[in-house]
């Protein structure tokens, strides 16, 4: 219901506003994933589903829906979850747009979504 209030709020931002919102934006962007999985999946050869396990993850952390983020988290095979903690992800976050620790994040997916 708040995002949908939000959404039909007409109020108008100043160009201050806007800047800040964008510098806000910028400063935590790391904590963000956009999705665009064609960019970081295409560098990891062990065809690991990263922007599922980002969006799991946002599912615990952001929104407190660990029960969803274990589901989903664990819908992916046991063969690739065990070896997910273990990949190479450097090139990986390399490319990706938002700076995301790519590895660092996995590896919590691993150890707390398991």
């Amino acid at each position: 219901m708040a995002n949908v209030s939000a959404a039909l709020n007409r109020t108008q931002f100043t160009t201050k506003d806007m800047e800040s919102l964008a510098q806000y934006a910028h400063k935590t962007r790391s904590e963000y994933c956009m999705g665009c999985a064609h960019i970081c999946e295409s560098t990891v050869n062990a065809n690991i589903p990263i922007s599922d396990i980002m969006r799991y993850l946002m599912y615990w952390r952001s929104y407190d829906d660990r029960n969803r983020a274990v589901g989903f988290f664990n819908n992916i095979p046991k063969e690739m979850r065990s070896h997910m903690g273990n990949q190479d992800y450097s090139q990986a976050e390399k490319m990706c747009p938002q700076q995301m620790p790519i590895s660092k994040l996995i590896r919590e997916a691993v150890t707390e979504l398991s």
